[in-house]
């Protein structure tokens, strides 16, 4: 069974898997080579294993700041390397170009734009991130500096910076304010970045994208959050007959050859190898390999992240937009220090709750609708509502487990 992280923890908790420690150990011997201690770990709940944990790409930077660099070029500006900066770009598009400058939807958080005030948050979710301060995690929304995040947000809502229907555009209303030359400026995923650009030549066949460097912080540091960790575990029902049976079958999946053939495919057939790097042989990669990822059940973690990037080989626009992005970000990236965390309960238990509590209190103070002094009434019902379960469900997990 490939279970979600929430999905483990109940079945696992209400006694429906089986644990594998003993079969692992006697049977796993691929899988104890190519699955790192971490990400075992991981998948401990209550001392023991009831599923394979399986990681994904590897440390990954999702999305950046993408910006009309034909306008940039046509009003004389530089991309912005600070905050500061950002704003001026900013207030200099709308003023010339009669245009709103950013677009973004929903998610009162923009990954790239928080950084700056030291705040982390993993990317791709709109989930708050958890930060080692003096070895303890505390949550963001619990960072002093958020304050200062939301009034930079309101300001740019007040002047008309930004969209002023942010808290009701779904993400489809951000591309298409981008596309058809309403807004400046979005956070994109590289992998939006093909429909984008054919989306927007096609409209106006003359412009031109660029992406904008991830911006430094107040202490002159750039942190670009990456994405990692667990992304599924594989457990086997309790009721399941041959169980021995079962681990030496996903062991063998493991055999390196095996893995990498399932994976990719067969060189020359399904793929090519240049300088090291894999390439997809087209159309035949996709006809035969493009859901290969749902078929594995656990995954080589020193070498799948290298496969892997023969899926984002398959449009040179999507290429262009990964490097970018991970180029971009070298040495500044920081991962969310739960990225190997198990399901916990609490998070299980509270966080969906907290998360839209967050977001739809975040929009009305970026909006207006809500002042900022009462911030200190939001945190108090964050902590109450289970938030202060959470910081201690967290930090119970994080002393045991920190290196």
């Amino acid at each position: 069974m490939l279970l979600s992280g929430p999905q483990y923890s109940r079945l696992s908790s209400s006694g429906a898997l089986e644990p594998i420690d003993e079969l692992v150990n006697k049977y796993g011997t691929n899988m104890k080579n190519v699955i790192s201690q971490n990400s075992w770990n991981g998948a401990k709940l209550n001392g023991k294993i009831y599923g394979i944990p399986q990681t994904g790409s590897g440390t990954i930077v999702n999305t950046a700041l993408i910006v009309r660099q034909d306008w940039m070029d046509e009003l004389g500006l530089k991309a912005p390397t600070t905050r500061d900066e950002l704003y001026n770009v900013m207030k200099t598009i709308k003023e010339k170009k009669n245009v709103m400058a950013l677009s973004g939807g929903k998610s009162p958080l923009v990954t790239e734009i928080m950084p700056t005030f030291g705040l982390t948050l993993v990317q791709s979710t709109a989930t708050t991130g958890w930060q080692d301060v003096n070895g303890k995690l505390v949550n963001v929304v619990e960072n002093p500096n958020m304050k200062k995040y939301l009034e930079f947000m309101k300001k740019l809502y007040s002047e008309k910076l930004i969209d002023q229907e942010w808290s009701l555009n779904q993400a489809n209303k951000v591309i298409e304010n981008f596309t058809s030359g309403k807004t400046a400026i979005i956070s994109n995923g590289y992998f939006n970045a093909p429909t984008v650009q054919n989306a927007l030549l096609k409209n106006t066949p003359n412009a031109k994208i660029a992406s904008l460097p991830y911006l430094k912080g107040d202490d002159g540091k750039v942190q670009v959050m990456g994405s990692a960790g667990i992304s599924y575990y594989v457990g086997i029902p309790k009721w399941a007959d041959n169980k021995e049976e079962i681990i030496k079958y996903l062991d063998l999946k493991l055999d390196k050859d095996i893995h990498k053939e399932a994976t990719i495919g067969k060189e020359g057939v399904h793929h090519k190898v240049e300088n090291g790097n894999y390439f997809p042989i087209l159309p035949i990669f996709n006809d035969q390999y493009n859901n290969a990822s749902s078929f594995l059940t656990g995954v080589d973690e020193k070498n799948y992240p290298i496969y892997w990037q023969a899926r984002v080989r398959k449009d040179p626009i999507l290429t262009d937009a990964f490097n970018k992005n991970q180029e971009a970000a070298k040495g500044n990236i920081v991962i969310d220090p739960l990225s190997f965390a198990p399901p916990l309960e609490a998070i299980g238990k509270y966080n969906l709750k907290l998360q839209k509590l967050m977001e739809d209190t975040f929009l009305k103070y970026i909006t207006g609708a809500e002042q900022l002094e009462n911030y200190d009434k939001f945190l108090a019902q964050w902590k109450t509502d289970g938030g202060e379960e959470m910081t201690k469900a967290v930090n119970e997990w994080y002393a045991a487990n920190k290196k």
